[in-house]
């Protein structure tokens, strides 16, 4: 999906929501925004620990699925974080939503409409 199509991005993220995987797309996106921001210091931290609580913790609601290594990766360096601490989180879940629901996105109605109006 691109990123310069709000409505696209919309239209992914409720078929996402609907076939239980909203927080893939959430997840990919708020990384996205928090590269965007080029945080440092405490504002770093406490951006990087939102992402965390929101998406990378065994107790979140919205807890991805990323390999248990990456995880622990992530815990390793939350304390002393990075720009690039959700970089390979970020790219397996862009895989996972590549080959899992992008394809079936692509083959709803709604999309199909939406591709149909902008022809």
């Amino acid at each position: 999906v691109s990123t310069q199509s709000t409505g696209c991005v919309q239209l992914f993220t409720d078929f996402a929501r609907k076939h239980h995987a909203a927080e893939n797309i959430e997840f990919w996106l708020a990384v996205n925004e928090f590269k965007k921001k080029k945080l440092q210091g405490d504002r770093l931290n406490e951006a990087t620990r939102r992402i965390y609580r929101t998406f990378i913790c065994n107790q979140s609601e919205k807890q991805i699925n990323i390999n248990d290594m990456i995880r622990k990766d992530i815990i390793r360096r939350i304390d002393e974080p990075t720009i690039t601490i959700f970089n390979e989180a970020q790219e397996q879940i862009y895989i996972l939503m590549k080959t899992d629901i992008y394809p079936r996105f692509l083959r709803d109605e709604s999309f199909i409409s939406l591709t149909a109006e902008n022809s």
